[in-house]
């Protein structure tokens, strides 16, 4: 009974030791990162993803725009703006530093524009979860060209981009994203989408290596003429070749509800 005693106290204190020595060690099993690879994150975070714009209700409006506000507080007063550097594609952040993402480059989806949700025409801002030590793998011509992959149907945008980049030569890598209505009449409902600062996250800001002061790259969606009235369905993705798109397990992209009253 002794000997079963101090087997037990060994391996709680084995355990314990363990655990208090979880945040050095990646490996440990209990604190394990499950995602293996970014998944798309929608600003304001609500039930189902249900956005309802109601003008004539301003409690509900400055509930998505306090949301945005404190999504945005941190890029707006960073914490450890020390480790902070301006990149760009010629000039990636040197090691133990993290890219500066200039909120005011979402124009028409910043807190001085209340994010637009005040109009008919509302934003959403997207980033990706951080994945620790993921690097993106990004798209080429060849790879839209290719009908036995899954990506074949890759948006009109996406395609325009990388055409446009392939032929300047472009040293400007992104993961593209969109966001496009769920069906015809969803697209037809929704009209013109824009994004600020791009069409998508800049690879210079991956991987994520657990830096302080480290923040995702934000892409803001402006709905600049919703049809009122009706619910629309938004699907939105990140494309990248080891982002997968599975639309049961809800991998690679969002679904959104948008309803303005």
């Amino acid at each position: 009974m002794a000997n079963c005693g101090r087997t037990a106290l060994f391996c709680l204190f084995f355990v314990f030791t363990i655990q208090h020595c979880a945040g050095f060690w990646d490996f440990w099993p209990f604190n394990i990162n499950k995602e293996t690879t970014p998944s798309v994150k929608v600003i304001p975070e609500t039930d189902g993803n249900f956005i309802h714009i109601k003008h004539f209700d301003e409690s509900s409006l400055q509930v998505y725009i306090d949301s945005m506000n404190r999504f945005l507080e941190p890029y707006i007063k960073p914490i450890h703006g020390e480790n902070l550097y301006i990149c760009d594609f010629n000039n990636p952040p040197p090691e133990g530093r993290v890219c500066h993402f200039d909120r005011k480059s979402l124009d028409y989806c910043t807190p001085e524009n209340d994010y637009s949700v005040r109009r008919d025409s509302p934003c959403l801002l997207f980033t990706l979860s951080q994945v620790l030590n993921w690097t993106p793998t990004v798209f080429n011509r060849s790879d839209i060209q290719d009908n036995t992959n899954s990506f074949s149907t890759i948006p009109a945008k996406v395609n325009q981009s990388i055409t446009l980049a392939e032929r300047e030569n472009s040293i400007e890598k992104y993961i593209w994203f969109t966001c496009e209505g769920d069906t015809a009449a969803d697209k037809e409902f929704l009209g013109p989408v824009n994004y600020y600062p791009q069409n998508g996250f800049p690879t210079y800001y991956f991987p994520f290596n657990n830096v302080d002061g480290y923040l995702s790259p934000i892409v803001g969606v402006h709905f600049a003429r919703p049809v009122r009235g009706v619910v629309i369905t938004i699907i939105c993705k990140a494309w990248a070749k080891n982002i997968p798109l599975d639309e049961e397990k809800g991998l690679g992209y969002a679904k959104i509800h948008l309803l303005i009253d």
